[in-house]
């Protein structure tokens, strides 16, 4: 019999993983939207450090007449490849109305009846 308690809190447990809410989100170990933006926000300061630290490592080679300038420009060339595929697979897309939009239609003001 406890099996069977068992089974039924792991499938409740699978099914409030599903549910979009923060407490159930947890439950199914799915990131929340804030979690998201962050994990965003820190994979774009990770990509803008390392095109800086590339390219002054680009610099700082040149600069010297030193022979190991070409790791540094790989990965320049590469983080700018990465930068550019981004924005074409996640640029601008189709945009929807301003939220003040009236699509047209004329808007009454709650002060005038």
């Amino acid at each position: 019999m406890a099996e069977i308690g068992a089974i039924a809190f792991a499938i409740g447990w699978y099914v409030r993983g599903g549910r979009d809410n923060d407490e159930d989100a947890l439950a199914g170990s799915r990131p929340d939207e804030r979690q998201q933006l962050l994990s965003l926000r820190s994979w774009a300061l990770a990509g803008k450090v390392t095109m800086l630290a590339a390219f002054v490592g680009v610099v700082a080679a040149v600069a010297a007449r030193a022979g190991w300038w070409w790791p540094f420009a790989t990965i320049l060339a590469v983080t700018g490849f990465g930068y550019l595929l981004g924005l074409s697979n996640y640029g601008v897309g189709e945009e929807g109305p301003a939220d003040d939009a009236n699509d047209g239609h004329q808007v009454r003001s709650s002060v005038s009846h």
